[in-house]
């Protein structure tokens, strides 16, 4: 279970936070002086934040790519009103350390009521028929090409009353 979610950024602000999250974006530039940094875009359930990594880069800029998941300890700062992350560990997390869960969105919602509500209208006589119809023409591809040929037919007619 992930330590922080970036919802609780507000809470943490000014303070060195450990946590992991799924790289969006990775970019490698030049600072000033012409060594490299990391320009990163991390993201969790709860959203993205910018991050940067100043120092000790070399032994970074291969140990993951984008979409890879990674525990860093960092920073949690604001710039330019906005907060973001300044790094100063990084690691790729291993496949066991690995829960969906913390970086997909979560509703707040009642999963229980969201079933029923499409249980209700999936259900409905009409779409159920629908449903069934669409299926066997998607399943038996010369249904498929007969409903093709009377889309062309119908077509053909509406041009030439």
């Amino acid at each position: 279970m992930k330590e922080f979610f970036l919802s609780e950024c507000a809470r943490f602000e000014n303070k060195n936070i450990v946590s992991s999250f799924v790289v969006i974006s990775k970019q490698v530039k030049a600072k000033k002086t012409g060594e490299p940094y990391l320009a990163l875009t991390l993201g969790d359930r709860c959203g993205q934040i910018e991050a940067k990594m100043w120092d000790n880069v070399e032994h970074s800029l291969d140990a993951f790519d984008q979409e890879d998941f990674v525990k860093i300890k960092a920073l949690l700062n604001k710039y330019k009103n906005r907060f973001q992350l300044t790094i100063h560990k990084l690691r790729k997390l291993g496949e066991s350390e690995i829960d969906f869960g913390d970086y997909l969105p979560k509703t707040s919602k009642d999963i229980d009521a969201l079933w029923l509500t499409l249980a209700e209208f999936v259900g409905a006589p009409i779409m159920v028929v629908f449903l069934v119809l669409l299926f066997r023409m998607f399943l038996r591809r010369d249904l498929l090409e007969q409903a093709k040929h009377q889309m062309r037919a119908e077509r053909r007619a509406q041009r030439h009353p």
